[in-house]
């Protein structure tokens, strides 16, 4: 019967630590898109002589390859500016699936 508690005691401390790591997990999974994302346009406007005006979601879909369950979305363009935007669905906490990035280079998100 010790025995039993004592498992079911360390159970409900390992459970949610786990499923803690989990969700550091998928946001570090977004995180990652939304810079790599950001490295593939800056490299694409570097052929277009730094004008992002032409930059599509279509466009966007060809320069990288996406996470399970990541959704890596481009924002507002205009010549000089953009916005990536990447959630991961696996995050039922809409306060704490998004990550954007823009030209200035710096994630915004919810960590």
């Amino acid at each position: 019967m010790v025995v039993v508690i004592i498992i079911g005691i360390l159970a409900a401390i390992a459970i949610p630590a786990f499923l803690n790591q989990r969700t550091t997990a998928w946001q570090g999974a977004a995180q990652t898109d939304v810079k790599n994302a950001q490295l593939a346009v800056e490299s694409w406007a570097a052929q277009k002589n730094g004008n992002y005006s032409t930059l599509t979601q279509a466009i966007l879909d060809g320069l990288i390859t996406e996470s399970d369950n990541v959704q890596v979305t481009l924002g507002a363009v205009s010549a000089n500016a953009y916005s990536i935007t990447a959630t991961n669905a696996n995050i039922t906490d809409a306060t704490k699936d998004a990550y954007t990035v823009t030209q200035s280079g710096s994630i915004v998100g919810p960590n």
